[in-house]
């Protein structure tokens, strides 16, 4: 839920820390109504619009409390919104989306953030070894994107918010160099070293090396995928969509 880069392009929101949380709050969700308002044709119906956008209203007050305490607690400036990112590794140009990026203020290394409309995993432990093998490789991917463009990074992580009875759920990997202490983590987080990270993009690279070099004749989805946001669930076997209802007087 990051405000619109026409709202960071207003200077007001680059420090919440600094906002009066009352007056952040009614900017965000002027923000939600616009934002959904704009994707109105994407609504199936009224009604699942005005669901959706009512959904996004009440969870809002959770999150602004959330990003108000978080940058109290660690103040920090948000640098970039729904930026694009871009990345030559293994003969292959990667572009990602990047949510949200956050420097400390005065400077230092940057912490990226990926916003979830689902949830996000319970154990931090477990998702830094699907990181290692390449089966999470999207944090993976922003960290050397922002590398390349000459960010120290400190964190990543994945930050979800789904109705207004959750809380706030992050899990964050904190980046450390092979063979340098590691800080005491907190709950949701885990120690990434580099080396995790550098294993996580050659299962990338291996994976695109597969696809365009040698094919697949069956591509096996996930135990629970988004199919709704998937480009090709029309063609996909395992979970076709469903056919057209068809009413008939």
């Amino acid at each position: 839920m990051p405000l619109s880069r026409e709202a960071m392009s207003k200077g007001d929101v680059r420090e919440p820390a600094l906002i009066d949380g009352r007056a952040l709050l009614d900017r965000f969700q002027r923000e939600i109504d616009s934002a959904f308002g704009r994707s109105r044709s994407e609504f199936s119906s009224q009604f699942e619009y005005e669901v959706s956008r009512l959904q996004a209203r009440r969870a809002a007050p959770k999150y602004v409390d959330w990003i108000v305490r978080q940058s109290s607690a660690a103040p920090m400036e948000i640098v970039e919104v729904e930026s694009v990112n871009r990345l030559h590794a293994g003969g292959y140009d990667f572009v990602g989306f990047i949510d949200r990026v956050d420097r400390p203020v005065g400077g230092g290394a940057v912490t990226i953030v990926d916003y979830k409309t689902g949830r996000v995993p319970d154990d931090p432990r477990a998702y830094l070894e699907a990181v290692r093998l390449g089966d999470e490789a999207q944090l993976a991917l922003y960290y050397f994107m922002r590398r390349a463009r000459g960010d120290d990074v400190a964190r990543v992580a994945l930050v979800s918010l789904r109705d207004s009875h959750d809380e706030v759920r992050v899990v964050a990997l904190d980046i450390v160099e092979d063979g340098e202490e590691r800080p005491k983590q907190e709950p949701g987080s885990a120690a990434c070293s580099r080396a995790t990270l550098d294993a996580s993009l050659a299962a990338l690279i291996r994976r695109c090396d597969l696809l365009t070099n040698v094919g697949l004749a069956h591509y096996g989805v996930g135990v629970d995928p988004p199919c709704r946001y998937c480009a090709y669930l029309p063609a996909c076997r395992e979970r076709p969509p469903d056919p057209e209802p068809i009413f008939v007087r």
